[in-house]
């Protein structure tokens, strides 16, 4: 952003614990799991300001506001606003732990952050956009909405995705420290080309385009005719509570549900993205029914497959047209 004076960002900062419950979450661990609570204190969140721009000392310094993020005494966001000595735009860098926030999450921060910001640095009155839906009270129709019948008869269906082949880990024991990673990118033309002609071809979409080419793979490399594994969905299914209105709520929405995902024995991708997307099609309610009967039901389920597939969309289609700040690099997400 352009200069920005420390004051006014960081009572701007202090404006979001009370507008996004979400910010006001901790965690302790009780001898039946963990236990979310908002916490009813004042939720301050702390912003550095130094100046410096050298990208080594930029990343150090993330990565220390990342670390300091305290899921049980908070806060659970870091915010540091990094000068330029010379004069020019500084950067603000803004850190929240992944329990607290999703991707779609962003904007109404965001919003609510230059709003803040310019009514205080003007002196003008702090007027918010109203609240939606609460966090809290998602969570209690999540409770009701799992002892419905339309819920519970989906299980039958979610048995049947996990009973598909599946590929285990083939060593270790699935902790963060093994984690490897594979970077691959597309250039600009492919890029069009699989969130454009693709989707209009087939009228498909990008989660459709991306689990057929998966299933293709697992199809050529293991002789298998398909794919079964985990899907992660945004969540905010709103259609399901008649009240619901997430578009300004903060925090971790989201779905996990196993898909199998079966090939026709024609080999192509045309073939295999309209099979795939038919199977897509068919999965109820968006695949939020799979954790309401595994989580708050009574049902018991084997083991989900080791392998989970999460496509989290256009990150810039989510953020604001702003005046104050432009996006340096990439969101990232976990």
């Amino acid at each position: 952003p352009a200069a920005l004076d420390p004051d006014s960002l960081r009572r701007a900062l202090g404006t979001l614990p009370a507008q996004h419950d979400a910010l006001r979450l901790r965690f302790r661990h009780t001898p039946s799991g963990w236990l979310a609570e908002f916490t009813t204190k004042a939720v301050e969140i702390p912003l550095h300001v130094e100046a410096v721009t050298e990208e080594a000392t930029l990343a150090a310094r993330a990565a220390e506001l990342e670390t300091a993020l305290d899921l049980g005494a908070g806060p659970g966001m870091r915010a540091a606003l990094f000068v330029d000595p010379a004069g020019g735009p500084g950067k603000l860098f803004l850190t929240i732990h992944h329990l607290a926030v999703d991707g779609v999450s962003w904007r109404p921060l965001l919003e609510d952050l230059e709003t803040a910001y310019e009514q205080l640095h003007q002196g003008q009155p702090l007027n918010l956009p109203a609240k939606s839906s609460s966090f809290k009270a998602w969570a209690e129709g999540l409770l009701t909405l799992a002892r419905t019948d339309a819920i519970q008869q989906e299980w039958p269906f979610w048995q049947a995705q996990l009973a598909g082949p599946r590929l285990t880990a083939m060593s270790g024991h699935g902790t963060i420290g093994e984690t490897k990673h594979q970077h691959r990118a597309l250039d600009a033309e492919r890029t069009s080309a699989f969130l454009h002609e693709i989707g209009s071809r087939y009228n498909s979409n990008a989660n459709d385009a991306l689990l057929a080419a998966l299933s293709l793979a697992f199809a050529h490399e293991l002789d298998w005719p398909g794919f079964t594994g985990m899907v992660e969905g945004h969540g905010r299914e709103e259609q399901l509570h008649d009240e619901a209105d997430l578009s300004r709520t903060v925090g971790w929405f989201t779905t996990h549900y196993p898909v199998h995902l079966q090939l026709p024995p024609r080999d192509g991708y045309g073939e295999a993205l309209k099979a795939v997307k038919e199977q897509l099609r068919r999965i109820p309610n968006s695949g939020i029914g799979y954790g309401l009967n595994r989580y708050l039901g009574d049902k018991q389920a084997e083991s989900e497959p080791d392998i989970l597939f999460n496509y989290l969309g256009q990150f810039e289609r989510t953020l604001p047209q702003s005046n104050l700040f432009q996006l340096d690099r990439p969101l990232q997400a976990g």
